[in-house]
């Protein structure tokens, strides 16, 4: 374990230093996003405090990353709510024993995963799919804040776009004093943050509200705040296993686990490059982000993920291991302890305003801008993926996402690329004619190579594409397949193999094979070359299949 390692590996005194300066800089930031995607996620605040210390404590000791944070973030909130919405009422026990089911299914299908050496999954959600979603999650995030935001009441009917004209229309009813605290709260950390990204801002106006929501509440004016929570540390106990609604509830684990994997992996990866001294072993990942969820539930936790902006600032703040982890998880411990007093007054439109701020990031519109000039189809699945999150739900995008991304590498298997070859004089070598026009091309003679392996789900496409450059010539007498790019051919591409033999008869060509490598050769003799070409028709090069034909 790398936590374990480093501890071996000469960690002194001043490393310890290090690790506890990143620790308190952890903290600082994660009391107030804890207390917000707590309420976010539709638990009690505290929730994400103890989301917070858990996986603080379980993370470090089977991951592989010496940066990552792991704890309460927006994104797994966000999507949990949206999910478990339509099962119960937010903030009721009912919900949050499902949150608890929800929170230990997902740890369990990530240790599966583990298990299985499944850390491969992540290569079937391409980078525009992930961009589009969590762009569009982003969105939802902000809508879903904004009534709590400018402190106005609305019945939520759990889609973002009719919440936020809810909100609009009751205007009227906002409170004048919670809407300026989640203004100027906000304002306030952009300010700060183009200022210094040193400076604590969600601590800052943590602060800072809470101060002015207490001279608010002392004048008798109501204001809309996180009120007392339990002192101390909750006790152990077992979610209650769902008995109805498993499959929607299993599916909602699912999304989560996935997202939760493929945004911290993505975020280790970025952060062991920067450092480069340390890989990613992307099943210990899932081994770390599934035992905290697991543990979590047990303590009333919400899902857990990687935090960017906690990370990046233990990082940064000179991190010497994960020792920083464990040191932030018992100075969260301490204050959920004996501090909890201390955030009465804080009110939840400060809270809002950390959560719109830190989730602006994660709307990617220079991507979308770059896509569309560079790569049209996959603009086309980052923006499908994001119309589809935002106006039909979170878990219908991330899904849609997955079967974009199949669809993409389906097609990618299916119609790979294949060239028309000719001679380049000065470079005595063969070119793709439509790449070098320059190429000397011989009507009389196609000289075609495949660039993938021929077997069943391509071999179709290889035979239509061979035979379309075919009928284009009037004069064709000779074939000059190029079988360099060719590593495999399976029975149904053999079969294909033998139309095209019967084809070339039946038309009068010949046809020759060029380049076959040695297992592909291995393979024509198990299938046996008489069905389909003549043995001394398979060249070495080219070159040589060309000069056969003098």
């Amino acid at each position: 374990m790398l936590l374990f390692q480093q501890l071996k590996s000469g960690y002194t005194k001043e490393s310890f230093g290090k690790d506890f300066i990143a620790a308190l800089s952890v903290v600082i930031l994660l009391v107030p996003q804890g207390l917000a995607y707590g309420l976010l996620a539709g638990f009690p605040p505290e929730s994400g405090l103890y989301t917070g210390i858990v996986s603080l404590f379980i993370y470090p000791l089977f991951s592989s990353s010496k940066f990552l944070s792991v704890g309460p973030v927006a994104l797994a909130s966000i999507i949990l709510l949206s999910g478990l919405s339509a099962f119960a009422e937010p903030g009721t026990s009912a919900y949050v024993e499902l949150g608890l089911f929800v929170c230990l299914c997902a740890g369990l299908i990530q240790v599966l995963f583990g298990v299985l050496k499944l850390g491969w999954l992540i290569n079937f959600l391409s980078n525009p799919v992930i961009s589009g979603f969590i762009s569009a999650t982003a969105i939802v995030i902000i809508v879903n804040q904004l009534n709590v935001l400018l402190g106005v009441p609305i019945e939520r009917c759990n889609n973002a776009f009719l919440d936020c004209k809810e909100t609009i229309t009751s205007l009227g009813q906002m409170n004048v004093y919670a809407a300026a605290i989640g203004i100027l709260s906000m304002m306030g950390i952009f300010a700060m943050k183009a200022i210094s990204r040193k400076i604590p801002s969600s601590l800052v106006v943590f602060i800072g509200s809470s101060i002015a929501a207490y001279v608010i509440v002392q004048q008798g004016i109501e204001l809309d705040r996180i009120g007392t929570f339990p002192s101390g540390f909750p006790l152990p106990e077992m979610p209650q296993l769902a008995g109805k609604d498993l499959i929607g509830l299993l599916l909602l684990s699912l999304v989560i686990a996935l997202m939760s994997f493929i945004d911290s992996s993505v975020l280790a990866k970025s952060m062991a490059t920067k450092s480069q001294d340390h890989r990613i072993d992307s099943n210990r990942e899932l081994y770390g982000l599934g035992l905290a969820k697991i543990v979590g539930s047990i303590f009333m936790n919400i899902p857990s993920s990687g935090s960017f902006a906690r990370s990046e600032i233990n990082r940064s703040s000179g991190s010497h291991s994960q020792v920083s982890s464990i040191l932030a998880g018992i100075l969260m411990l301490i204050l959920v302890l004996f501090c909890t007093p201390f955030f009465v007054y804080s009110p939840k439109a400060m809270l809002a305003a950390i959560i719109i701020s830190s989730v602006v990031k994660l709307i990617h519109i220079k991507e979308m801008i770059r896509l569309f000039r560079l790569d049209k189809p996959d603009f086309f699945a980052m923006m499908t993926c994001f119309f589809i999150t935002i106006f039909v739900g979170i878990q219908a995008g991330i899904l849609s996402g997955i079967l974009i991304s199949i669809v993409f590498i389906l097609r990618k298997i299916m119609r790979p690329h294949y060239a028309v070859l000719g001679r380049l004089e000065d470079h005595d070598v063969y070119r793709n004619v439509k790449r070098f026009s320059e190429a000397s091309k011989d009507e009389s003679m196609l000289i075609f190579r495949y660039d993938d392996d021929v077997y069943f789900a391509n071999c179709d496409f290889f035979y239509d594409k061979l035979v379309e450059e075919i009928e284009r010539r009037t004069v064709l007498k000779i074939v000059i397949l190029d079988f360099s790019s060719i590593g495999y051919i399976d029975s149904t591409g053999f079969d294909t193999l033998k139309l095209l033999s019967n084809y070339m008869k039946t038309n009068g060509v010949v046809w020759k094979f060029a380049g076959m490598k040695g297992p592909v050769r291995d393979l024509f003799k198990q299938y046996g070359y008489d069905e389909i070409i003549q043995q001394s028709d398979c060249y070495m090069s080219i070159d040589l299949a060309v000069a056969s034909c003098d």
